[in-house]
C-alpha cells in the first residue's frame, strides 16, 4: 500500500487506475481459467468483498466479469463497516450496473445445492494483505472459511493473498483460505514464499500493473 500511495502522489494518478488494472489482471486470468460465459453461462462466480482495497478489486473484477457475460454474485462480508474510498466506487459501478448481491446465508445454500446454481468459483477479496493476527477474524467469518474450503469441487481464487495470512511473516490463521491460485500484483509478498502461508497459496500468478520497476 505505501508503494501504490507513493507511485499515485509522484504521478498524479489516482489510486482507482491501479485498482482498475489489478482487477482486470484478475478478470483476465478468470477468464484463461474458466469456462467461457458461452459454453457454461449458469453456474456462478462468487466474488467475497471485504471493506478494504482487496474488497474494491472484487468488485471491479466482478463488474468486468459480468461485462464479459459471466454469471456473477457477490457477498459483502463487512455491509456496516465503511468502505475505502476506492472500493466504495466499485461497489456503486457495480450496483448501478445491476449487479447481483447476496447473503451469507444464500451462499450457504449455494454450497450445498448442485447443478447450475452450484458455484463454479470463490474469489477471496475479503482482506488480502490487511490481515495480522492481532486482530483474529470474526467468529462468522472462520465458520464461513471453514465451510468454504470444504468444497473441493469449486475452484478457490484468492486476491493478491489469501485471507487469514500475515503478508509480511507468513503466520496464518486458523482457518484461513485455502486457494487454488493466487493472483497478485507488482511483486511477491513475503507470506507467498514462506511457511506456513505458502501452503495456502496455491499456484501463484504475478500480474503487472503500470507501476515502474522503481517503485518495486
Amino acid at each position: 500500500k505505501f508503494l501504490d500511495r507513493s507511485f499515485c502522489e509522484e504521478t498524479g494518478l489516482p489510486s482507482l487506475v491501479l485498482m482498475e488494472q489489478a482487477a482486470q489482471g484478475l478478470t483476465d486470468f478468470l477468464r484463461k481459467l474458466l469456462p467461457s460465459a458461452d459454453i457454461e453461462p449458469g453456474r456462478p462466480i462468487i466474488f467475497l468483498a471485504g471493506n478494504g482495497g482487496n474488497g474494491g478489486d472484487a468488485w471491479a473484477s466482478a463488474r468486468q466479469m459480468m461485462g464479459y457475460g459471466y454469471r456473477v454474485k457477490l457477498l459483502e462480508l463487512f455491509p456496516k463497516k465503511k468502505l475505502a474510498d476506492d472500493a466504495r466506487c466499485n461497489r456503486e459501478a457495480y450496483l448501478k450496473l445491476a449487479g447481483e448481491t447476496l447473503s451469507i446465508d444464500e451462499l450457504d445454500r449455494l454450497l450445498t445445492c448442485s447443478g447450475e446454481d452450484r458455484p463454479l468459483a470463490l474469489v477471496d477479496g475479503i482482506m488480502g494483505t490487511g490481515f495480522t493476527l492481532e486482530r483474529p477474524l470474526p467468529e462468522s467469518l472462520q465458520i464461513l472459511l471453514t465451510k468454504i474450503n470444504r468444497q473441493k469441487d469449486i475452484l478457490k481464487v484468492a486476491i493478491d493473498i489469501p485471507t487469514g495470512l500475515e503478508s509480511a511473516t507468513g503466520a496464518v490463521a486458523n482457518p484461513s483460505f485455502e486457494a487454488d491460485y493466487t493472483v497478485t500484483f507488482s511483486t511477491y509478498k513475503t507470506a507467498l514464499y514462506a511457511d506456513p502461508a505458502t501452503a495456502y497459496c496455491g499456484q501463484l500468478i504475478l500480474t503487472p500493473i503500470s507501476m515502474s520497476s522503481t517503485w518495486i
